[in-house]
């Protein structure tokens, strides 16, 4: 007996291949991928300068923050003693009256202590004061080598490009004592200063008779002499190398702590004590009633140099 299979019981179902199935997926092409690119290329673009203004804003604000906090140890400084603190104190020559910093006879590293060495035990920084030695100079002994070698962040502005210093270890100071706009940082009191600070300086609340809220008190300082003086161009933010015994901007609590403020901020300098910062379009101020203020380095150059003087009989204000 033959058993006879209709054809529909042998006709299989037809499965779909591979190919037909996977036929409804495609992928990018490399166009499309590209433009997708592009786009995010173009978005990030947009957003960066938006989150280094964002930085900058944040990194001014600390900047701001650390000049009051200078400012405001001044003012403690003075309470504690009836005086701002000398704005560079330097030993007597043999005549008891020149400073030993005067040429001929100029010791740049024996004796200078600048005004952040006077407000140590005002910034907390009592145990590094009660090692210093103030009868000889930052290099004379090894514990004064050692509080010329720590880092202190106080004396830092997060802009500035140099936050562990050139040659010793952290100590390029960014903010510098305003000497107004005559004074330099080895001026003996006939020089006739007209800041707040000077070389042996013992300036006093009443001796600002513009007002605190008038005069300049700290100012950002570049704190080195650039390999370039041009403002911005390659090479200003490296420091020339000096040989051992001549520049002396790198000494933080001794040495080179004032601002001379001859000149608007910003602009080509020689001078490591020169106000120059490295925020866009401005630097960082700080007044001697404690305000603290970011001063355009558009300023008007006789506003300038009247914030810059303690008793010249203006009152102009930024």
């Amino acid at each position: 007996m033959t058993l006879v299979v209709p054809p529909s019981v042998m006709r299989l179902p037809r499965q779909k291949s591979s190919d037909t199935a996977g036929s409804s997926l495609r992928g990018f092409t490399l166009v499309e991928l590209l433009v997708v690119i592009a786009i995010i290329g173009t978005l990030i673009g947009l957003l960066l300068p938006a989150v280094q203004a964002a930085r900058e804003s944040a990194r001014r604000s600390t900047c701001l923050s650390r000049a009051k906090q200078l400012a405001l140890a001044m003012q403690n400084h003075h309470d504690a003693k009836q005086a701002f603190p000398p704005g560079q104190q330097h030993n007597l020559k043999a005549d008891g009256v020149t400073l030993a910093c005067v040429t001929p006879n100029a010791i740049w590293w024996g004796h200078a202590m600048n005004f952040f060495s006077g407000i140590f035990p005002f910034m907390e920084e009592q145990a590094a004061y009660d090692k210093i030695n103030f009868s000889v100079g930052p290099n004379a002994t090894t514990a004064n080598l050692g509080v010329v070698n720590a880092y202190y962040a106080w004396i830092k502005c997060p802009t500035h490009p140099h936050q562990r210093g050139g040659w010793d270890g952290g100590m390029i100071n960014h903010y510098g004592g305003s000497s107004g706009t005559n004074a330099t940082y080895c001026s003996a009191s006939n020089a006739n200063p007209d800041g707040i600070f000077w070389g042996n300086s013992a300036c006093k609340i009443k001796d600002v008779t513009d007002g605190l809220s008038q005069t300049i008190l700290i100012c950002e300082r570049i704190g080195y002499r650039p390999q370039n003086t041009t403002f911005g161009s390659a090479g200003f933010s490296q420091p020339t190398v000096m040989a051992a015994a001549g520049w002396t901007d790198v000494r933080g609590p001794f040495l080179s702590g004032l601002t001379r403020l001859n000149r608007n901020p910003n602009q080509s300098y020689t001078d490591y004590s020169n106000p120059t910062g490295f925020h866009p379009g401005g630097i960082v101020v700080a007044y001697g009633d404690g305000a603290v203020q970011f001063v355009a380095e558009t300023i008007d150059p006789n506003t300038w140099a009247a914030m810059a003087k303690r008793a010249d009989g203006s009152v102009l204000r930024y």
